[in-house]
């Protein structure tokens, strides 16, 4: 057929290295181009680099740059062409500088990545798919460098590229926490290093009879945060540190098993309503309690711990630091309604009164008081309160509509 004389015309002008006449020919014939100028072209280019292939061999380096730029020059204007193909025949060849000379032309970043990773060029394929804003490639030259490199080398690669070593610490965050702290040091990532030891510590289970590297981890928080100079949250991790080394030592006793450790607060009301005055002691002293948070933490611990006698001479001491809402918040919290009242008589706000009576839920009698004392704006929002209560809001409404009447 004509087509078949025209295409081993063009192969023999192709044999003879007459390649300005078969790829005139082929766009004179509008030869399809996979068959024609395209084909050409890569004869052309393939002859390009078994000649500097062959100077390569006997001594002769060729000029790389200039070859790259003659071989780009020639494919400009036909942009189907990929020169990641063509460095693919370069780096068959064993000439690698060339291939990177014409990687640097690929327009499709894949192919491009990909050819470089073929070249042993990991740390530009790297930084190359960092750039791309393209996380699958990203992932794609990283699972490639785990499957492939050691350890040091990509922690190398990736302490360059933020957004490589980002995605590499999600990584390690499942595979290998340990190795991941590594990379905080050697990053110098005092932020990551202080809230990986203090993850470490929180998932570390207590144990009753050995806590050091809880503590520690701790302790190695505080160093990380000094550094960070985040002095207040040192302290913290510091102080925690401390409280589980003084819980260590109460493993055992009566309902200490259920007790926070991690909490001051709740230590120190343990050792309040177990009568541990020597802990309490050495807790306000050592964590600097002050005087109205232990008073307040002391209210409550004898409420919870039914040490009424206790909770009562503290209210008749001399040295009370608080109103007496908060005696009679715990009492009504704690089930005493009597000892509660007794408090209550000794109010003189009003409004103090009927937040009391509510806590011992008693809106009947929290709404007659509201009402004699007048009220109104306190009665109407406890008749908000209880509207869906099919028993209190009924009498609520009467006295409230009797208020309204005087």
């Amino acid at each position: 057929s004509e087509e078949l004389k025209m295409s081993a015309l063009i192969d023999r002008l192709t044999d003879l290295g007459q390649w300005p006449s078969a790829i005139s020919i082929s766009s004179y014939m509008k030869m399809p181009s996979k068959n024609g100028v395209h084909r050409v072209l890569a004869h052309w280019a393939l002859k390009k680099i078994e000649t500097a292939k062959a100077a390569k061999e006997v001594g002769k380096i060729p000029d790389f740059k200039a070859l790259s730029e003659m071989i780009v020059s020639k494919f400009t204007n036909y942009p189907e062409v990929s020169f990641a193909d063509v460095a693919m025949k370069a780096a068959g060849a064993n000439l690698s500088e060339l291939a990177e000379f014409l990687l640097d032309r690929e327009t499709c970043l894949n192919r491009q990545v990909e050819m470089l990773m073929k070249l042993n060029r990991v740390d530009r394929a790297l930084a190359k798919a960092a750039k791309s804003q393209q996380p699958d490639l990203l992932h794609y030259v990283l699972t490639y460098l785990k499957r492939t490199q050691k350890k040091e080398v990509i922690d190398h690669l990736v302490l360059k590229l933020p957004q490589a070593l980002c995605l590499y610490q999600d990584y390690l965050k499942e595979e290998a926490p340990r190795h991941l702290l590594a990379l905080y040091m050697q990053k110098d990532d005092f932020t990551r290093q202080s809230l990986y030891y203090l993850k470490e510590s929180e998932a570390m289970p207590w144990n009753p009879f050995d806590n050091k590297d809880k503590v520690e981890g701790l302790l190695k928080a505080e160093m990380s945060l000094n550094k960070l100079k985040e002095y207040t949250t040192a302290q913290l991790a510091t102080e925690t540190a401390e409280l589980f080394s003084i819980c260590e030592t109460l493993d055992g006793k009566p309902g200490f098993n259920d007790v926070d450790r991690t909490s001051i607060r709740c230590v120190y009301m343990w050792a309040v309503g177990h009568r541990e005055d020597n802990l309490a002691e050495l807790l306000k002293k050592k964590f600097k309690i002050t005087e109205k948070a232990s008073y307040i933490w002391k209210i409550e611990s004898y409420a919870r711990n039914k040490l009424w006698h206790h909770l009562e001479s503290l209210f008749r001491s001399k040295k009370i630091l608080t109103s007496y809402m908060p005696f009679i918040e715990a009492c009504a919290r704690y089930g005493n309604e009597s000892l509660c009242r007794s408090f209550i008589e000794k109010l003189t706000n009003p409004m103090e009164v009927v937040d009391s009576l509510l806590l011992l839920e008693k809106p009947v009698e929290a709404a007659n008081y509201a009402a004699e004392k007048k009220l109104f704006a306190v009665l109407e929002k406890i008749h908000a309160r209880y509207r869906g209560n099919k028993e209190v809001a009924p009498v609520v409404t009467h006295i409230l509509n009797a208020a309204r009447k005087t």
